[in-house]
């Protein structure tokens, strides 16, 4: 890990906005000159679900129930950190390379605290809130994929974006998340010098709750 890496998860329900908003964020991450990489949890089960049952990324609302039974009822019960091993492993391997990991798809809560991992990395949990109808049918949305999003933990949320503006409002917001971020990195130095036994995350959510943060903007 260089003191550059930060990794954003982002989470909400389904037609949120979540993949737009990781665009808007990626794209004004770079336009400040730090390179970025996009990945998913869901990644790893749809490569597989791809090739053996004929998952398509276009129709992806089609395959909603195979990726919930793959991904969540077989996978996760069987190993609940196997996916969360995989996308850390992959930051690992690339934290050299690339300055910002967005990860667009944090349904659980192990994916919002990832341990031993934000020991290492400042971690920025996104919570994306959008007033609709809901897009799933009625098993999925009771499905336990969807709890966090349904019942978000407030506690474990760095920010909130209530996307309910338009585009135009949520690529400003997404912008102003870079901002916040990069501010917060500017301070690292004083922060790793701080006598602490705390991890890395910690300190950094602590930089978090002691600096204001525009609610016009975000919230």
């Amino acid at each position: 890990m260089r003191k550059e890496n930060v990794i954003l998860t982002f989470s909400g329900k389904a037609h949120g906005g979540k993949d737009t908003c990781v665009s808007f964020v990626r794209d004004e991450f770079e336009k400040q000159g730090k390179s970025v990489f996009c990945l998913a949890f869901g990644d790893y089960v749809k490569t597989l679900c791809s090739r053996n049952f004929g998952y398509n990324e276009e129709f992806k609302e089609d395959y909603r129930d195979m990726l919930q039974k793959f991904g969540t009822d077989i996978v996760r019960s069987t190993e609940e950190d196997f996916l969360v091993r995989i996308v850390f492993n992959t930051i690992d391997m690339l934290s050299d390379i690339y300055d910002v990991f967005l990860i667009s798809d944090a349904r659980f809560l192990n994916e919002l605290q990832p341990y031993p991992y934000r020991m290492s990395y400042p971690i920025f949990n996104v919570l994306i809130k959008r007033n609709m109808e809901d897009a799933l049918t009625e098993d999925q949305e009771k499905h336990i994929s969807e709890d966090l999003a349904n019942n978000p933990p407030k506690d474990l949320f760095h920010i909130v974006i209530n996307n309910n503006e338009g585009l135009d409002e949520l690529e400003k917001m997404s912008n102003s998340i870079v901002q916040f971020i990069l501010t917060i990195q500017e301070n690292y130095e004083e922060i790793n010098k701080q006598n602490t036994d705390e991890g890395i995350n910690d300190l950094f959510g602590k930089m978090v709750n002691e600096m204001e943060f525009d609610e016009e903007d975000i919230e």
